[in-house]
């Protein structure tokens, strides 16, 4: 005998949903949050569209794919001020898309960091060379004071 198999409702909408977003299958779920992950809650809001509005499943998606579009910029907003957001349909990790592009991205930095630390080192080598400078005068007029201090016998 086999246990009967157990379906919610939004499981195809889930299905549906990782097969538009495979990446999403990778984003970890919380199982010390309270909050269920974005995709359950993105497939549940989508099936209560359907069912209270009387809407087809695809329509029920743009709307709710226009509900987590309008999540996002509120998260980046609350971001970009230091405001904790909590997020429903959308998740806030990223993962990244194309290993080319994030191997670029650290090249990138390295290529950066490297230039303001040879940046450092030419400023901290003209410094030096000012003050070498600076003080080869100094002495040089120290130098010429003395001899004009001197008596003229010791010229």
């Amino acid at each position: 005998m086999r246990p009967t198999q157990i379906v919610y409702p939004e499981d195809k909408l889930i299905r549906a949903y990782y097969n538009r977003d495979p990446t999403a299958k990778f984003v970890p779920a919380d199982l010390s949050s309270a909050h269920t992950h974005h995709v359950r809650a993105f497939a549940r809001r989508q099936l209560k569209v359907m069912q209270t509005r009387r809407l087809p499943e695809d329509e029920a998606l743009k709307i709710v794919e226009a509900e987590a579009a309008a999540e996002e910029r509120r998260a980046k907003e609350a971001e970009a001020r230091g405001v904790a957001f909590a997020r429903r349909l959308t998740s806030a990790h990223v993962l990244p898309t194309n290993y080319l592009e994030q191997i670029q991205e650290e090249e990138e930095l390295a290529w950066q960091a490297t230039k303001a630390a040879k940046a450092l080192e030419i400023a901290s080598r003209k410094k030096r060379a000012q003050d070498a400078a600076r003080e080869h005068k100094r002495l040089a007029e120290r130098d010429e004071a003395e001899k004009n201090d001197a008596p003229n016998g010791d010229k």
